[in-house]
């Protein structure tokens, strides 16, 4: 009679753990290996918004931004928004600005970077 009673509780615990079971739904871990492309990219694009970060922080670019009418905090903002392909086309631009060599060419990089920040926010 214990035997019965044993045998009758395994049958519905096992059909109550397979409908479970069943029943929920499936949320395997899907983990692959990553292609070392796009390892690369994710890393210069984090790379690159970094870059931006440290040239709006510059006292003299913040100073600049201030004539300007754009302060560095709404300037860090927009560089946030910035996705991966915008952030790196303007860390390029100013990675071939010269260095230190004019400042009228410094002035021109930095119009050209606070327009493209005020397009890709406001359109």
């Amino acid at each position: 009679m214990q035997q019965a009673v044993q045998q009758g509780f395994n049958r519905v615990f096992c059909g109550l753990l397979a409908f479970i079971l069943a029943w929920m739904p499936c949320q395997a871990a899907l983990a692959g290996p990553i292609d070392t492309a796009s390892a690369v990219a994710a890393a210069d694009g984090q790379d690159a918004r970094d870059r931006l970060r440290t040239f709006i922080a510059r006292a003299d670019v913040s100073a600049q931004l201030q004539s300007l009418g754009v302060s560095a905090q709404a300037a860090a903002q927009r560089v946030e928004l910035l996705s991966e392909g915008e952030v790196r086309q303007v860390a390029g631009q100013l990675d071939t600005l010269p260095a230190g060599a004019s400042a009228g060419w410094a002035f021109v990089g930095l119009i050209i970077l606070v327009g493209i920040l005020v397009y890709y926010l406001f359109s």
